[in-house]
């Protein structure tokens, strides 16, 4: 997995780094806007687009972001967080009443399966060989051991709703390599993983 550079657009406030507005939107493009930049709710839908170069993959086979990060301030301030720290992706579609989608690593490296009641409930976290992570959120199943070794694409698992979740999503996390010193970001090392997956196709 190559490393991971801060892509230009992030700006530095305090000494930390943050993406600037700009920098998100030049990630959506060729997309469908059907929600309200910065809010929750339905903001983009469609499908990876083949042949794209970026350092992750979309981890499911339809993308729907319900939630983008940093936004809802006010409820993840009292995580200590100045926003979401990742993104949600929709997982309930017309050819999954249910919600179940299979799960599949962003990037290569070692998975470390984790059970918790709250939090992310069931979850994946997947360390890269570059000191990168990247974690996904509120699984019903987990089909990889500790320190199993993935490829890009292979699957970890099934979408489900555990934890502290309010309805069926897979979250989507990216700490960049480095993360463990840039904790005191806002988003506990966190950043936008948007500028590092491919850009859409619309359905």
């Amino acid at each position: 997995m190559p490393n991971f550079t801060m892509p230009a657009g992030y700006e530095k406030i305090d000494g930390k780094l943050y993406p600037t507005k700009k920098a998100q939107q030049a990630a959506y493009t060729d997309i469908q806007l059907s929600g309200v930049p910065g809010q929750s709710g339905a903001f983009l839908y469609g499908k990876p687009r083949l042949g794209a170069t970026k350092p992750l993959i979309w981890p499911l086979d339809k993308v729907f972001i319900t939630q983008q990060f940093g936004v809802n301030q006010a409820v993840y301030a009292q995580f200590g967080l100045r926003g979401h720290d990742g993104i949600d992706l929709r997982t309930r579609f017309i050819d999954s009443p249910l919600a179940h989608r299979t799960v599949m690593a962003a990037a290569a490296g070692w998975c470390e399966p984790r059970f918790e009641t709250g939090g992310y409930g069931t979850h994946v976290r997947i360390h890269h060989s570059d000191g990168s992570l990247t974690i996904y959120g509120h699984l019903s199943k987990v089909s990889v051991a500790y320190g199993t070794q993935v490829a890009q694409g292979e699957s970890i698992g099934i979408t489900g709703n555990t934890g502290a979740s309010t309805g069926p999503h897979l979250h989507l996390e990216l700490r960049p390599a480095g993360w463990e010193n840039n904790k005191n970001n806002g988003f506990g090392g966190a950043v936008d993983p948007t500028p590092f997956l491919p850009k859409l196709t619309v359905l």
